[in-house]
């Protein structure tokens, strides 16, 4: 606490809780519907006080397009690691310790440059597609937002202290500050007393982000709009230990990317499967169009989410059913229920059956890449390889874990379907 006394002092804290390096902890079990803390929106940081306390930042937002919420934060933060200035200290002055305690850098793999042994190891995994889209796009905001900053502080000298440099607003800088608000920060409804709804803004809060992720515990979060405080709480009664806080249902991809870990069993968890729409494929235009008409959020040549702990999605099997026809009255029978709205149809257990079995091929390829990047990479370093595969083991073996959970249903289903002809033949 002592390290951001100027938040703390407003933050109410149940009798039982105590932080200790930064570990929220129970010295006594607790009951439900019980407050764990209580934290004022003073105490909150957002792009709407920094743009309404610092007239600098106001004018930049109004300035530039396409200045996000966290644009602004992420400047704010930039600044307060390199530089403190006057036309910051009065606003600034309670935050800078708390903004001070953010990690300098973060043990995720979107920090690793794209042609590293550990990408490559990643590069057949969800993760490693999503890091590699993820860099691209910072890069380019990076970039755009470099040139705005600079174009601005030529045009408003007067803002200049209030605002980072050019020359200290490196990728580095941007990338720390960046996934500090995405890691550190909450997203909350704000609403307001007697309204009928609000708004979701996001807010970097003190106290919160101290608290762990498990999905598994009962403590939720959120605005308590009587009296204006973010307050942490318990859904059942917890025992003594430390206090976790449940983030959501976010898969491992997420976490691992955003917060640095992830989640043995993780229900949350996903395989993204690509399947393609190839040229040369019968009606392969038609196929697509009809996939459009049935599932709008449908895009050829993407990936498709398979979730673990759930069936197989009907939009997969849709779309491998349809990949697998060949017959013009096939074809225009899919087209048929399309126009309707009934979903591409399944002809007969065979259709069924074949479906699933590009499934499980696809999976077992995708099982087949991941193990043989990580079984055939040679390193001069042995302990250079050893610290890669064991910085990319965690994520790699969950997801084989799921494609493994993922071919065990198909493999299931497709026994099912063979015992049913084989019945029906007899």
């Amino acid at each position: 606490m002592a390290s951001f006394d100027s938040l703390a002092v407003d933050v109410v804290l149940h009798p039982s809780v105590s932080l200790v390096d930064r570990r929220p902890t129970l010295s006594a079990s607790i009951c439900a519907n019980a407050t764990i803390a209580s934290i004022p929106l003073s105490c909150t940081l957002s792009a709407q006080a920094l743009m309404t306390n610092v007239p600098a930042f106001a004018a930049f937002e109004s300035f530039g397009s396409g200045i996000s919420d966290d644009d602004v934060l992420c400047f704010f933060i930039v600044n307060v690691l390199t530089r403190e200035t006057d036309e910051l200290s009065l606003f600034a002055s309670r935050y800078i310790a708390f903004i001070n305690n953010f990690p300098k850098s973060y043990d995720s793999p979107v920090f690793l440059p794209p042609d590293s042994q550990a990408s490559k190891l990643l590069a057949h995994t969800t993760v490693g597609a999503l890091t590699s889209r993820l860099q691209q796009q910072m890069d380019a905001d990076h970039g755009r937002l470099s040139a705005l900053l600079g174009q601005f502080i030529d045009m408003h000298p007067e803002h200049e202290e209030a605002l980072p440099s050019v020359e200290a607003f490196t990728f580095e800088a941007y990338v720390t500050a960046l996934f500090s608000v995405y890691s550190r920060g909450a997203d909350i409804e704000l609403c307001v007393v007697g309204s009928a709804g609000g708004e979701r803004r996001r807010l970097l809060i003190p106290v919160l982000d101290m608290f762990n992720h498990n999905a598994n515990c009962a403590v939720s979060h959120g605005l308590n709009a009587e009296t204006l405080t973010v307050d942490i709480s318990t859904v059942t009664s917890l025992p003594a230990g430390e206090c976790c806080l449940n983030y959501g249902a976010l898969p491992n991809q997420r976490l691992l990317l955003f917060y640095g870990f992830t989640v043995d069993n993780n229900a949350a968890d996903f395989a993204e499967l690509y399947v393609p729409l190839a040229e040369g494929m019968p009606f392969v235009e038609r196929k697509a169009a009809v996939m459009r008409a049935c599932f709008p959020e449908f895009v050829p040549n993407t990936s498709v989410k398979i979730l673990v702990g759930g069936e197989i999605p009907a939009v997969l099997m849709s779309l491998l059913r349809l990949l697998g026809v060949s017959e013009e009255n096939e074809m225009a029978t899919a087209e048929r229920r399309a126009v309707v709205g009934e979903g591409v149809p399944m002809q007969s257990q065979d259709n069924e059956g074949g479906a699933l079995g590009a499934l499980e091929n696809a999976l077992a390829s995708m099982s087949q890449a991941i193990a043989v990047d990580l079984l055939s990479e040679e390193k001069e370093d042995e302990g250079e390889r050893e610290e890669l595969v064991d910085f990319v083991r965690v994520y790699v073996e969950s997801e084989l874990q799921i494609l493994s959970e993922c071919l065990s249903r198909c493999r299931e289903r497709i026994e099912e379907l063979r015992g049913k002809c084989i019945d029906g033949c007899d």
